[in-house]
């Protein structure tokens, strides 16, 4: 069962999933995750639950057309962060030729930005929609 991290104040994502039960700092606490997250579900840190992700009717842009989508202050968030799962998803997102609203991996990864704080709340279903 993979488990995640979060800040025990706001509820938000602070790492994860890990294969085994973390041991937390004071301030944290670790949560059993579905074995799909995050492949499939993302973190609502609102309602406190993991959310299935809904894809989209396909739709392809340019990885810049994708990237516009976010605001400038999300961009730079986003490549200033140094979570691990970040760093891979934009490193993906920058060498691709298009990105696709649909696949799970944009879609998740979307989802995560916002699971994390990095991009407002509501945000990524705003960027994700066709």
């Amino acid at each position: 069962m993979p488990w995640i991290i979060i800040d025990a104040e706001t509820k938000a994502l602070v790492s994860g999933p890990h294969a085994d039960a973390p041991e937390v700092d004071e301030g944290r606490e670790s949560w059993p995750a579905p074995p799909e997250f995050p492949a499939l579900m993302f973190w609502d840190p609102v309602a406190l639950a993991f959310r299935d992700i809904v894809p989209l009717t396909g739709r392809i842009l340019s990885p810049l057309a994708y990237q516009r989508r976010f605001t400038q202050t999300e961009r730079i968030a986003i490549r200033g962060s140094a979570d691990p799962a970040v760093i891979d998803w934009h490193a993906l997102a920058m060498i691709a030729t298009e990105i696709d609203l649909t696949d799970p991996d944009v879609v998740a990864g979307t989802n995560y930005l916002e699971a994390i704080g990095l991009i407002g709340a509501g945000r990524a279903a705003e960027i994700l929609t066709i």
